[in-house]
């Protein structure tokens, strides 16, 4: 059996390679694919300064300090912010949420998936 190896597969992708065995993944009895959707949506208190942070995202600047910013106006700066609009896509013909921030940062840095469609 040969050896594959491959960090994130997407409906939307060009290679055909990669839309095969998603094809088969979704087709097979017994088998789920599942997003990843890494934390995106969920705001964490730091406990010892107070400062709202998105999960998993230690590069992502703070949202605000319980001190002074409401969890629901920390939430909203980052739904307008540059890193979650560039990751946050949702393909409802295939139920995927698409890449997360480290996975597109490190394998489709030019990849604009809120432009991608599903090619399967």
């Amino acid at each position: 059996m040969d050896a594959f190896w491959h960090i994130a597969f997407y409906p939307c992708s060009a290679d055909e390679a990669d839309l095969k065995l998603q094809k088969r993944l979704y087709s097979e009895p017994n088998v789920t694919v599942r997003n990843d959707p890494d934390g995106r949506s969920r705001l964490n208190v730091n406990l010892f300064s107070g400062d709202i942070i998105v999960t998993d995202f230690g590069d992502v600047p703070e949202l605000g300090n319980i001190k002074d910013t409401r969890f629901d106006e920390a939430y909203h700066t980052w739904q307008q912010s540059f890193i979650n609009k560039s990751i946050s896509c949702h393909c409802p013909t295939v139920s995927c949420l698409g890449p997360n921030l480290l996975v597109k940062d490190a394998y489709y840095a030019d990849v604009d998936f809120l432009k991608r469609r599903s090619n399967l």
